[in-house]
């Protein structure tokens, strides 16, 4: 059985390390189809399919971040401010 330098946490990743790791996963399976490994070489696609996936995952969550931060600012910019002018003092 081969290492696993590939599986990395996508959660830690950004986009361009995870499409580095995939790039990487792919030729790993290519050389191992070269040699014939035909069992590792399933399993490291499985995991180059599963970065794909995470990948998309990925940016439909900033996607909806983003979303939703744009809709955070679009209320407070409708919250009405009010002015501090100093302390209140009762007499």
């Amino acid at each position: 059985m081969i290492g696993r330098p590939w599986r990395v946490c996508a959660a830690n990743l950004g986009n361009s390390q995870l499409d580095v790791a995939t790039k990487k996963a792919q030729q790993q399976v290519k050389q191992l189809a070269n040699k014939g490994d035909v069992k590792n070489a399933r399993i490291l696609a499985r995991e180059v399919v599963r970065s794909h996936k995470q990948k998309d995952r990925l940016s439909v969550s900033k996607a909806r971040l983003g979303s939703i931060s744009s809709q955070l600012q679009q209320q407070l910019g409708t919250v009405p401010r009010i002015s501090t002018g100093g302390p209140v003092t009762h007499t």
